[in-house]
């Protein structure tokens, strides 16, 4: 009887024995099946992150003016357009120093033309103002138009801003438009003058002053779309 009890009592502890690995492995299997879902999530959140910076990419607009006596217009309304259709918009110019607009806006770059990675945009936009003249012989603007023009980005110039791409020989053979007093500059660089309006050749869009900063942003927008 005694040893009935024992034996019963050895078996019970066995079973025991057993439950206890098979609960131990349960949750170790438990353990490691959370630790594959938080890898999973945290891969989920990684690749989300990711393709959060490519959006951005995709979604931010450079705006290029001059230290001094930039056309306000040129910049305001085509950026109010753009930010309304989600871009963001980042101005740069000469040097991180106030720019003051030829009717009196100031603003504060978001960067020098020299820290521009042009990686970061969708398009370039060189707004005018009878201040961008200063860059009409700027290596380092004429380089950032070229290169723009070479990594196939949407590149705009309003004004008298089209003087720059003429001037970095993107508008040789190429219909495009500016201020009326810059059409002998164009045509001596080998560009096809259009009056009075926009014109979009490729992915260049030009406009001829501050009466067409809208068309001329949304003409900026449908190249995007291109």
């Amino acid at each position: 009887m005694l040893i009935g009890v024992k034996g019963s009592l050895m078996l019970n502890l066995d079973i025991l024995f057993i439950l206890i690995k098979l609960k131990m492995k349960e949750k170790k299997m438990r353990y490691i099946m959370m630790s594959l879902l938080l890898l999973m999530v945290g891969n989920c959140k990684v690749n989300k992150k990711e393709n959060k910076i490519e959006v951005d990419r995709a979604h931010r607009i450079l705006m290029v003016i001059a230290p001094e006596n930039f056309r306000d217009e040129e910049l305001k309304i085509p950026k109010r357009i753009f930010e309304k259709e989600g871009f963001v918009v980042d101005v740069a110019s000469r040097e991180k120093k106030k720019c003051k607009g030829m009717l009196g806006t100031r603003i504060v770059p978001d960067l020098s033309i020299d820290e521009v990675d042009l990686g970061n945009y969708s398009a370039v936009v060189f707004v005018g103002g009878v201040g961008v003249q200063t860059y009409f012989s700027d290596s380092l603007v004429l380089n950032l138009a070229r290169e723009a023009y070479d990594k196939v980005k949407v590149v705009g110039a309003i004004c008298l801003a089209p003087v720059i791409l003429s001037r970095a020989g993107l508008l040789k053979g190429k219909e495009a438009t500016a201020w009326r007093g810059a059409r002998s500059f164009l045509e001596e660089d080998g560009a096809i003058f259009v009056e009075g309006k926009v014109v979009k050749t490729g992915k260049i869009v030009t406009a001829p002053g501050p009466e067409k900063a809208k068309e001329f942003a949304l003409k900026l927008l449908e190249s995007l779309k291109d």
